[in-house]
């Protein structure tokens, strides 16, 4: 909404096509930080997740590798979002900052990932 609102802002001087631009930029950052934080908090998700496929009930190990597929998908889709709205800022070290934050949140997550489903299949598999 926020994004919608400044790209609805006037721009008849120069003065409103400068404020207007500020205001796409500074809103544009917001649309990105809001789905970097859903990256962090699903990498949270899939700490808690990785305790659960070790010390969880076994017979419902499967549903921790679920949980995993589901934490993975929720950070690697939330990049995505953080993606598309990385082209228009001109604020390059922002840029730069945010993504390399989020190729780091998505290498944590794809280990985590990898991780859970190895210790979720050998639960499955021990008697």
């Amino acid at each position: 909404n926020r994004l919608m609102n400044a790209f609805r802002l006037p721009k008849k001087s120069e003065q409103e096509i400068e404020h207007r631009n500020e205001a796409i930029e500074e809103a544009t950052k917001q649309a990105i930080l809001v789905p970097l934080d859903v990256m962090k908090s699903s990498l949270d998700a899939l700490e808690l997740v990785k305790k659960i496929a070790e010390f969880g009930n076994k017979n419902a190990v499967s549903d921790a590798g679920v949980a995993a597929l589901m934490g993975l998908s929720s950070v690697r889709g939330a990049g995505l979002n953080v993606e598309i709205n990385l082209p228009p800022v001109k604020d390059e070290s922002f840029k730069e900052r945010v993504t390399d934050e989020m190729n780091s949140l998505i290498q944590q997550a794809l280990a985590l990932h990898d991780e859970i489903l190895d210790t979720v299949k050998t639960r499955m598999h021990q008697e």
